[in-house]
């Protein structure tokens, strides 16, 4: 009989004893850190008692379909709080979407910012999988034990739920195993090389916290060497190097507007470099608009120097008369929206 030896737990657990689950055998928590864009209202609760009870903790992100940007709100969740280096980042996906093409991306980023990373999901999903590339990257395989004669590829079964916990066996052993958070070697032996402000492209050693030999690097400030070839081999591009290609191949950059249900909840930190366009309803916002109901949200988004930059424009989109309100906001706050143009009586901000 398999003896649980790790739980997993969300704020759909009402209670939980940890020092009791300890005393029973359990060595580990894996917690949900958040779901889409939104923090697991007791992760902070259950980080401090876990740590508390001298239990090792990793996490989980909850994949959300139809949220934005979800991947670099997951990353500051887990820094904003205290995931450590080298534990475990599980994501659990629900989706209609081909799940490893929604995991690779996180997984990429995730292994970039120090995490060990992990996937739940459903040991028939797992076998159809690129397996080599799985094994490559040391992608943890968690899921639900059947009688599947797979499951012995598994590293980590969830065999049950008692009172809202999760009851997991830890194959291999390696989320008990106390967890090291390794120092930062020096990456870049020939640092006094002089590189040219936007304009370095070529083989170096990275100046970030992602160690090896010579990357494909390039320096947006003259100073810096980003990697912009992956670990596995992709291309890691940002909005504007993809604008460029696009110009470059003779295709026309079109923003899409997207349909998004969540944006009263996203801080400006939650957007990424760029211009993002949003499909939104007025009510949503607490703006009253005798005329219109329906808006389409301009988000422009800059960050430096560790802080997030933002401007919003809200066009009233189905009212007789042209009706624009605009707000700036910086990290994790906006400002009050301001009245530009239109029939003020028409849209006004509570």
């Amino acid at each position: 009989m398999l003896t649980p030896n790790v739980i997993d737990i969300s704020e759909q657990c009402s209670t939980a004893n940890f020092s009791k689950l300890k005393s029973e055998g359990v060595k580990s928590v894996v917690i949900r850190l958040g779901v889409g864009n939104v923090q697991d209202k007791r992760a902070v609760e259950f980080i401090k008692n876990a740590q508390e009870a001298g239990l090792i903790v990793h996490g989980y992100h909850e994949y959300q379909e139809g949220v934005e940007n979800q991947i670099y709100w997951s990353i500051q969740n887990a820094h904003k709080l205290g995931l450590s280096n080298n534990a475990y980042y599980f994501l659990k996906v629900r989706s209609n979407k081909n799940i490893e093409d929604v995991f690779r991306p996180f997984y990429r980023n995730w292994k970039m910012n120090r995490w060990n990373v992990g996937l739940y999901a459903s040991v028939t999903e797992f076998n159809n999988f690129n397996s080599d590339e799985f094994e490559r990257n040391d992608i943890y395989k968690w899921a639900i034990k059947t009688d599947d004669q797979s499951i012995e590829k598994m590293n980590l079964l969830n065999i049950g739920f008692q009172n809202g916990l999760g009851n997991d066996v830890d194959v291999s052993g390696k989320l008990i195993q106390p967890i090291e958070d390794r120092q930062l070697t020096e990456t870049d032996p020939n640092k006094e090389y002089q590189v040219s402000s936007g304009a370095f492209v070529g083989f170096d050693y990275s100046t970030t916290s992602i160690q090896g030999g010579k990357f494909l690097v390039a320096s947006p400030d003259g100073i810096n060497k980003i990697p912009k070839l992956g670990p596995d081999g992709s291309f890691m591009f940002n909005r504007d190097d993809g604008e460029r290609i696009l110009k470059l191949i003779g295709a026309e950059f079109v923003p899409k507007i997207r349909i998004n249900k969540n944006t009263l909840l996203k801080a400006p930190a939650d957007y990424s470099d760029g211009v993002f366009y949003e499909k939104v309803f007025l009510d949503s916002f607490q703006i009253k608009s005798i005329q219109g109901k329906l808006g389409i949200l301009t988000t422009k988004v800059i960050v430096d120097d560790n802080h997030c930059y933002a401007r919003q424009q809200l066009e009233v989109v189905d009212s007789k008369k042209p009706v624009t309100l605009m707000r700036n906001g910086r990290d994790n706050v906006w400002d009050d929206w301001n009245y530009l143009f239109g029939d003020e009586e028409n849209a006004r901000s509570d």
